[in-house]
């Protein structure tokens, strides 16, 4: 049975090692410049500040994937606005990508974000592995393009 719901970083950070290095390696461009290492020390401190917000996806108990989001009280450009969240890291492990997994741990994501009182939420989608249908099912309308470009080395 699939049971999406809000968890610990702690949670996902002992059970999402693997889950992590599948997401990094079927997502991430430019692995040379930007190699996976996520900071355990830093979303624990943004988990402590109330910044961190976590939802798993959890098949008879196995972590199957999860959304991590950023949660601010308000856009430093639109401060009178409210709560405001942006999207980390959204993956369904891709064994488990049917049955509506992604709708349901998306679903659960936007529950927790309304029960914290955002007022808009953002979430990007890979130029290279557009989940773009999924999202517009859900109504989260396209608004930016996201470019990126690796600085790091000879100009």
């Amino acid at each position: 049975m699939l049971k999406c719901q809000v968890e610990s970083w702690a949670d996902i950070w002992r059970d999402g090692q693997e889950i992590f290095k599948i997401h990094y390696d079927e997502l991430a461009l430019h692995k040379e410049a930007m190699p996976l290492g996520l900071d355990n020390d830093a979303y624990t401190d943004l988990e402590r500040k109330g910044y961190l917000l976590v939802v798993a996806a959890r098949r008879d108990g196995a972590l199957i994937g999860y959304w991590v989001g950023l949660v601010l009280d308000h856009h430093p450009h639109n401060k009178d606005a409210g709560k405001v969240a942006t999207t980390d890291m959204f993956v369904i492990e891709p064994s488990q990508r049917k049955g509506g997994a992604g709708v349901k741990l998306l679903k659960a994501a936007e529950t927790a974000m309304r029960d914290l009182g955002v007022v808009k939420a953002s979430i990007s989608t890979k130029a290279h592995f557009e989940n773009g249908p999924l999202l517009d099912a859900l109504g989260w309308e396209p608004t930016d393009i996201v470019r990126q470009k690796v600085l790091k080395g000879k100009g």
